[in-house]
């Protein structure tokens, strides 16, 4: 039996849904735009987690929410960069890439 399906399911779902978001964030290059959207996703998903028993206030999950998301928006868009940076630094290295060949 795999009881631990059903448990795990709506926490895999909220993992999926921030690695979505954060990679939407990560595509960002205006860093008050991403903080305002950040600060709205968080918003959203705090209010659809928290129920009126739930212990934990929904401004401070919303304000976990927006770090991790910003984190890994951060975390995304330096990778990003690097890779890109290190396949410029290919290009120059093999010549002018963009040259015609002929």
């Amino acid at each position: 039996q795999d009881d631990n399906t059903t448990d795990t399911q709506p926490h895999q779902s909220f993992n999926e849904v921030c690695d979505r978001v954060s990679t939407f964030l990560a595509t960002l290059t205006d860093q008050t735009d991403r903080e305002q959207r950040a600060y709205t996703a968080a918003a959203t998903l705090a209010r659809s987690m928290s129920s009126e028993d739930t212990k934990v206030s929904t401004s401070s999950l919303q304000i976990r929410i927006e770090s991790d998301l910003l984190d890994m928006a951060a975390t995304k868009a330096s990778a990003r960069d690097a890779i890109a940076e290190r396949i410029e630094r290919i290009g120059s290295a093999d010549g002018d890439v963009s040259r015609p060949l002929g």
